[in-house]
């Protein structure tokens, strides 16, 4: 019996896959009378079969591929493969998977390859230690192959090697650790600064308020000479009328009134002098007065302006602790993305 598959093309021009036993026909002595064809046709297995090939000869291409048995022994591994662990087929075929790990795998996963024996599938990241006992991450699928009758006769692991994205990603992570630290130490300088600056500011208002304090005390002290100047004014005044008063006497008794009469005059002239000297006072008080109000104007204003400046200097300060606290959050999503 002879087995034949062709591919025939039908006068519409599709493609059938057919396949062909040829069976002979013996008489009495043995001799072929005549053939029997039994023709099948497999166009649909035949399809399904080349579609296969082609998702394994692009899987094959593009990814590291390894087949186990259900325990875990190496049956074949694909040239991608053995590229990425640095190994030669003859090195691994027979071996177990252990040999690619790192001892806590095994410690953490016991039942390893019992669960796969049993039809669980495993996906994740995976670190594997490769010929030279370097780590390398694997993103990869363990799963579980079932024969016609439905019993787990292999395990094919598909993997990609992101070893590089991995380091890569860590070094970014890194980086921005390094900018974090340095920025919150900028930072702790600057508000230290800032916190001195304020502290400096509200100094420099307290003194200022006491300023303006002394002066207004300044304004009433001079409000008080002010007072006694017109007070010795009035006596001047007073003085100069009884001195008055006194020569027209004197002028009066004649000769008798002439001593008088020079006192009276010396007292006209003291008072005179009283009232001038008074009224140089006055406008001495009164100026000091007008300086007075309007150093403590500008002071006020001074002192508003050093009020204002310790919120801004409070504001900044908050605003570069929120940076800094910014940045550590990011380094901190960032170390826990699925990168």
């Amino acid at each position: 019996m002879e087995q034949l598959e062709v591919n025939l093309k039908q006068s519409g021009g599709a493609l059938r896959h057919i396949s062909a036993q040829f069976v002979p026909i013996a008489d009495d002595n043995q001799g072929i009378t005549k053939v029997i064809a039994l023709i099948q046709d497999r166009s649909d297995d035949f399809r399904q079969q080349q579609k296969n090939k082609v998702l394994a000869d692009t899987l094959n291409a593009s990814m590291a591929v390894i087949a186990f048995t259900p325990e875990g022994e190496i049956l074949e591994a694909n040239e991608n493969f053995l590229q990425v662990m640095q190994y030669q087929a003859g090195d691994i075929i027979g071996q177990h998977h252990r040999m690619f790990c790192e001892p806590d795998f095994y410690a953490e996963n016991p039942n390893f390859w019992q669960q796969l024996a049993g039809g669980e599938r495993f996906t994740g990241r995976f670190t594997r230690v490769d010929a030279k006992g370097n780590k390398v991450a694997l993103e990869a699928t363990y799963n579980p192959v079932k024969d016609s009758n439905g019993n787990i006769v292999k395990v094919i692991k598909f993997a990609t090697d992101i070893t590089e994205r991995i380091n890569k990603t860590q070094q970014v992570i890194n980086m921005a650790a390094a900018t974090s630290e340095q920025t919150s130490t900028i930072t702790r300088s600057a508000v230290e600064v800032l916190s001195e600056a304020i502290n400096s500011a509200v100094k420099i208002a307290d003194e200022l308020k006491q300023i303006a304090e002394d002066g207004r005390r300044l304004s009433e002290q001079s409000t008080k000479v002010t007072d006694m100047v017109v007070t010795i004014q009035g006596i001047a005044e007073q003085t100069n009328l009884l001195a008055l008063n006194a020569a027209i006497e004197a002028a009066r008794a004649g000769e008798h009134g002439r001593g008088f009469s020079v006192v009276a005059d010396e007292v006209r002239n003291l008072a005179e002098s009283t009232a001038t000297v008074t009224k140089s006072i006055t406008d001495i008080v009164n100026k000091n007065s007008e300086l007075t109000e309007t150093m403590d104007g500008k002071l006020g204003v001074l002192s508003e302006q050093a009020l204002a400046g310790t919120d801004k200097f409070t504001l900044t300060s908050e605003g570069l602790e929120d940076i800094s606290n910014g940045v550590k959050q990011l380094v901190e999503l960032m170390t826990q993305l699925e990168i």
